[in-house]
């Protein structure tokens, strides 16, 4: 979340109306209130706190960032994707298994503040574009792979393939 934070303050240098929301909880909260006032962004940055109406937040806005150093699995990039949001994500093994760079989304580079700068600011210089609108579309229809009649089509058929050899 600094991360974001620090580039995002980047941003608002070229793009003063510019808002980020950051939704959730925990320990670096004090850091990211301190970050905000240090960088001049109360009034540009959210931060929600411990929320369960995200689809709210979701609908409000023209990208997901999706910023970590490793990934398991990016439930909440799925989720923004059949929301509609193009993402914003580091290029993790993970991440790059759940979208398709410069399709559904773009990757800057894994903890390169430099690099998710220049991705921020292309996706807000495309916002509203028929770039952009493609963008839309492309996770949406992603997201379907994960819909959970696709998963349990996509179980049965490895399942059938090894027990019919």
């Amino acid at each position: 979340p600094v991360l974001v934070l620090e580039a995002f303050s980047k941003i608002v240098a070229l793009f003063p109306d510019a808002k980020l929301c950051m939704c959730g909880d925990g320990q670096l909260r004090p850091l990211l209130l301190n970050r905000i006032g240090e960088y001049g962004l109360a009034e540009n940055v959210e931060l929600t706190g411990y929320i369960t109406n995200v689809n709210d937040y979701l609908k409000k806005s023209a990208y997901f960032v999706f910023v970590s150093d490793f990934e398991g699995f990016g439930l909440a990039m799925i989720e923004a994707m059949a929301a509609g949001l193009p993402v914003i994500a580091t290029g993790t093994d993970a991440a790059a298994e759940l979208m398709k760079d410069g399709k559904e989304g773009y990757f800057s580079k894994v903890n390169d503040i430099k690099s998710l700068t220049e991705v921020m600011k292309r996706c807000l210089s495309e916002k509203g574009s028929a770039a952009y609108e493609r963008l839309c579309e492309n996770a949406k229809k992603n997201a379907m792979r994960f819909e959970i009649r696709n998963m349990v089509m996509a179980y049965e058929k490895i399942y059938g393939e090894f027990v019919n050899g």
